[in-house]
């Protein structure tokens, strides 16, 4: 009896034994995969975080290459380390000790090729190298253009406001006027605010583009060509992901400017290379006429005024670029561009210390490209014939009055003062597409 009762209990302790063994093993395969689990998922992290880093990398060997071809004149090649081959047309150069913690490392390579040209192209490969043997990379590649200022009909910094009266505004190409008005008329605001675009009873043939606020549409329009029939706001057309940088601007550089004493001819059309002229105020009154025969640059460190029946002329064949300081108004008969190309008619607001005032009317018509960052812009039209055309960008801009305003597209191929190269393409390079570097 005894013997019976004893093989139970082996038989007992035989089965807890093998119920053991079977849950140490579960428990033992469970632990496995989660240690699996948790190790693939640690590479999957440090794959991306390092991913991104490498890419962070190649957009900062970007920055550096766009900062020796913007500086080229001053050296900027030499003195950064950059090698150069093909004529000094292809540079290239690594940018290394990078520490990223945990051991990681980080260098860049890049490589900018055409670059004596007007359209280099850069290359820039970011490389991280960690856990001893494992490299993560990204590449981009960016195509280069000389920086406009007038790539948008209407820019502001802060707030567009079309107020009283009715407002147009549309598109066309001084360079084929056969073409005929078009529907690209780009108005676009740089702030958050939520009335950075005030379209009032404006009718906006075109695009409108906030940094992330609708814009205020009361009795107004925003609509293109392609918008069907009887849709007053196309949502097609408005964006609010715009984003732009306002680099101020400085009076030109190795210019002799003559001293303006207040003659009315400027310029002289035999000359190939621009006169510069300055002053500290200039003010027109009465019938005064300043007729612009060449090409000129005209400086002026305070303020111009342009008041009664006084007016500017800007001859056929001939351009003016004014840089002024101070505060600007002109009324009277306006400023005449007779060449009807904007380009030829270029205004820079070069205050850095002090909001500028420009208050521009007079006459029936413009053709005037203008750049005051730091500036109210206020454009007051001229009756049922108010007309602007060309481009305007300030920090405030206000449209009064009956008026047309017409983005002359061709001024998006017009190169700033200052001659910078900025990004016109961005994208990286994947599988085939990456380059050798």
């Amino acid at each position: 009896m005894e013997s019976v009762q004893i093989n139970k209990l082996r038989e007992k302790e035989g089965s807890i034994l093998i119920v053991a063994v079977m849950f140490a093993t579960i428990a033992a395969v469970s632990i496995g995969s989660f240690i699996r689990i948790a190790g693939t998922e640690m590479r999957m992290a440090n794959s991306n975080l390092y991913g991104v880093a490498s890419l962070n990398l190649a957009e900062a060997g970007v920055e550096e290459a766009l900062y020796a071809i913007n500086r080229a004149d001053n050296g900027a090649w030499a003195t950064q380390g950059w090698t150069s081959s093909f004529s000094g047309n292809r540079r290239e150069n690594v940018f290394n000790g990078y520490e990223l913690g945990s051991g990681a490392t980080g260098e860049v390579h890049v490589v900018v090729n055409n670059a004596n040209s007007d359209d280099p192209t850069v290359v820039a490969e970011g490389r991280v190298m960690y856990r001893g043997d494992l490299t993560a990379t990204r590449q981009l590649e960016i195509r280069l253009r000389k920086r406009t200022f007038f790539a948008s009909g209407m820019t502001s910094r802060e707030e567009i406001v079309f107020s009283g009266g009715q407002v147009s505004v549309a598109s066309y190409l001084s360079s084929d006027p056969d073409a005929g008005i078009r529907d690209n008329g780009s108005v676009a605001s740089n702030s958050v605010k939520e009335d950075s675009i005030t379209i009032g009873n404006a009718d906006i043939w075109g695009y409108v583009a906030t940094r992330g606020t609708d814009p205020v549409i009361r009795n107004g329009t925003v609509r293109g060509e392609d918008t069907p029939d009887g849709v007053s706001v196309d949502p097609d057309r408005i964006s609010m992901d715009f984003s732009s940088s306002f680099p101020t601007v400085s009076n030109p550089d190795g210019l002799t400017a003559v001293p303006y004493t207040g003659e009315l001819l400027l310029g002289d059309p035999l000359f190939d290379t621009p006169i510069a002229y300055q002053a500290d105020d200039i003010s027109f009154s009465g019938q005064e006429e300043l007729v612009v025969r060449g090409d000129v640059i005209l400086i002026v460190h305070n303020d111009f005024r342009l008041t009664g029946g006084a007016k500017i002329t800007v001859s056929e064949g001939a351009s003016l670029q004014m840089y002024v300081g101070g505060d600007v108004h002109i009324r009277g008969n306006g400023m005449v561009n007779a060449t009807g190309l904007p380009e030829n008619l270029q205004v820079y607001g070069t205050s850095t210390d002090h909001e500028q005032d420009f208050s521009m009317g007079g006459g029936p018509s413009w053709h005037a490209a203008v750049y005051a960052p730091n500036a109210i812009l206020s454009m007051n039209g001229g009756g049922n014939s108010g007309e602007f055309r060309g481009s305007v960008v300030g920090k405030r801009i206000t449209m009064n009055g009956n008026s047309t305003f017409l983005y002359d597209e061709d001024l998006a191929g017009v190169a700033a003062p200052d001659g910078n190269f900025g990004m016109a393409r961005w994208h990286e390079l994947r599988g085939n597409a990456r380059h050798t570097l």
